[in-house]
């Protein structure tokens, strides 16, 4: 009789954790995370990124419809270069 009663008593503890476990997982659902902020800086960055590849954009088309595209083309090429190489 005491061997079972050891027993019973495991099993009705191992039931309580059991239903406090549910109870409790059911009361606080999980918090999905926020998204990070916005960097202050980040809207005037992407503007200026904008503005200069439409300016670059603007160049390239502008050189194709001269007299000699393939000139003003090269000038572009190697004045970016130029801006590159330290």
């Amino acid at each position: 009789m005491t061997e079972t009663a050891g027993w019973v008593l495991a099993a009705v503890a191992a039931l309580l954790v059991a239903a406090a476990r549910v109870l409790k997982a059911g009361a606080n659902p999980p918090r999905m995370p926020l998204p990070p902020p916005m960097a202050p800086g980040a809207p005037h960055a992407r503007e200026a990124i904008e503005d200069a590849a439409r300016r670059n954009v603007d160049e390239i088309n502008d050189a194709e419809t001269g007299a000699d595209p393939a000139g003003k083309l090269a000038d572009l090429a190697n004045r970016a270069q130029r801006r590159r190489t330290p």
